[in-house]
């Protein structure tokens, strides 16, 4: 869905992890908005809302760009768009539209020929966070991070109920109906 004639702002974050429930997130600069048309902000904002269960989000911004004071004053110098610092793979960009923040992940982003202009593609930043598999994750007896076994999770899921798991059988028994069946 283009954006181009609805209401839109696109912006991008910075967050910090404070605790291992919480983070801190920073809004660093807003870099499209359907109210401000500077060269230096995005154009050509697509928002995809559902595919596969998924949104993607496609942009482009100009890399360089020409100041429009200084072409007043005859200097036809070409600057660097300050925005390009905060916009590198992996970056978090949000997307409020329709009164509802969408959160995505810079994967792409893919320099025109002419140099002058880069187009980025965006997926669901939920998404992507879901389909990390861990490589890094190290079981360990000691570090007692191990997955266990199925009796010991079924003995720790049913601790403090009143059903108890028996290695006799699998089907976990209440306790009240344990003492008249023993």
């Amino acid at each position: 869905m283009d954006l181009k004639e609805r209401e839109y702002e696109l912006s991008v974050w910075s967050s910090l992890d404070l605790l291992k429930s919480s983070r801190k997130e920073t809004k660093l600069a807003v870099i499209g908005s359907s109210k401000n048309k500077s060269p230096l902000y995005a154009y050509d904002v697509h928002y995809i809302p559902n595919i596969n269960g998924q949104k993607k989000l496609t942009f482009s911004m100009h890399f360089l760009y020409e100041d429009e004071e200084e072409e007043r004053k005859g200097v036809y110098d070409l600057k660097d768009n300050p925005f390009r610092e905060f916009l590198a793979n992996e970056a978090r960009v949000k997307l409020y539209f329709q009164d509802e923040w969408n959160e995505f992940t810079i994967r792409s982003q893919e320099k025109s020929r002419d140099g002058f202009e880069i187009a980025y593609t965006c997926e669901d930043a939920d998404a992507l966070e879901l389909a990390k598999t861990g490589y890094n994750i190290e079981f360990s007896s000691e570090l007692y991070n191990n997955t266990g076994t199925v009796e010991d999770l079924a003995k720790a899921t049913l601790k403090g109920s009143d059903w108890e798991y028996s290695e006799d059988s699998d089907i976990p028994v209440q306790l009240w109906l344990n003492r008249y069946i023993s």
